[in-house]
């Protein structure tokens, strides 16, 4: 059956390694209130073809399509095609079929919320989806703003989770927005691309901020106010998020000690390293996994 389905091309640009993870958290805004949880994370589905089939699901879902081709059937049995910067969502109480094209290497990342929640943010027009499938396409740094929001659930304490789903809607409501737009409608977002690059790169060595701004054609100033406000970190912070990740890699890998991974990584000592991947992270070197 599926030999039948033509899908969207695509060009297999390089997806950071950083995304090709499955991982996700879910937390709960009111431990004494039912439909209060929420989630974020990020899925690999490869060598997949159906992933679901008339399926009605209780709760609301955003899924961003960060590699892979596929194609999402409506309840209306409308058919979309789905590639690398789609957007699709799965509504409460609507059957709908999700087919992936397994040489495709998929890989997503999703935020969820009840259905009381996006009852009562639709009933407050925060949020309002006439279609199914949107088109925005693919923006890593918007992609990096999932996996910090991933990173932020996991340690956050409950007193801060407002806060942070107050933010998560923001980050669907930006979605449902900036998509009625042409895609660059930031003048600026081909320097905040190029920015993340440059922090994402050599991070065994210290780098200038300065350097950066310049390099992006931006002043500093501009280039940090404009950073935090479409990436929600400073640009140093960043950067810790990025050296961290390559941490968890090597120390996923079992090649490396600690003493190693934090050399490798241009902190000045294991301790300097420890302390700030425990601050970050939520545990220790020693007892992550």
């Amino acid at each position: 059956m599926t030999k039948n389905i033509r899908y969207l091309t695509q060009t297999q640009d390089s997806l950071p390694p950083r995304f090709s993870i499955n991982d996700s958290v879910n937390r709960t805004l009111s431990h004494q209130k039912d439909d209060q949880d929420f989630g974020v994370g990020f899925i690999t589905k490869f060598n997949i073809t159906k992933d679901f089939t008339n399926f009605k699901t209780h709760d609301f879902a955003c899924v961003y399509v960060l590699r892979g081709l596929g194609q999402y059937i409506d309840d209306k049995k409308k058919t979309y095609a789905l590639s690398a910067g789609s957007v699709f969502f799965r509504m409460p109480g609507k059957k709908h079929t999700t087919i992936i094209d397994p040489r495709s290497q998929w890989t997503e990342c999703f935020l969820r919320l009840t259905k009381i929640q996006y009852n009562q943010l639709s009933q407050l027009n925060a949020i309002q989806i006439s279609c199914p499938v949107l088109q925005p396409g693919l923006d890593i740094s918007f992609a990096d703003k999932w996996l910090i929001f991933l990173e932020r659930l996991k340690i956050a304490a409950d007193h801060q989770l407002p806060n942070i789903w107050s933010e998560l809607v923001s980050l669907l409501t930006s979605i449902l927005i900036n998509v009625q737009e042409p895609i660059d409608i930031t003048p600026h977002r081909k320097n905040i691309e190029l920015s993340c690059k440059i922090l994402s790169s050599n991070l065994e060595n210290r780098i200038s901020l300065e350097r950066v701004a310049k390099d992006v054609h931006l002043s500093y100033t501009y280039f940090r106010r404009l950073f935090k406000s479409q990436m929600g970190l400073s640009p140093g912070e960043y950067r810790i998020h990025r050296r961290l990740d390559r941490a968890k890699a090597f120390l996923l890998s079992k090649n490396s000690s600690i003493k190693e991974i934090s050399y490798l990584l241009g902190y000045p000592d294991p301790f300097t390293f420890s302390e700030q991947f425990k601050k970050f992270v939520g545990c220790a070197p020693k007892d992550f996994k």
